[in-house]
């Protein structure tokens, strides 16, 4: 399997955390209001399964390029949203 190649920093506008944070919180109440997906991030409070993926975007974002790193904060995202 190829690693996806994350582009370096200069590539991004410099996004602000606050705004991030924003974001994935606004997809969160999305999700969490249709039954379809709600019911698999069920029994997990909100606001631990939403630490690791905001970690994750502002680190790509961010221009952090270390692809195992990267996979690392993937995999903790989903270890605590699905676990």
């Amino acid at each position: 399997m190829n690693a996806v190649s994350i582009a370096p920093a200069r590539h991004y506008p410099q996004i602000d955390d606050d705004l991030f944070d924003k974001i994935v919180d606004l997809f969160y109440d999305k999700m969490l209001d249709d039954y379809a997906v709600n019911r698999f991030f069920s029994g997990i409070p909100v606001n631990e399964q939403t630490q690791p993926l905001k970690k994750c975007l502002k680190s790509i974002f961010a221009g952090f390029d270390d692809q195992e790193q990267i996979t690392h904060l993937i995999d903790d995202y989903f270890m605590v949203a699905f676990g």
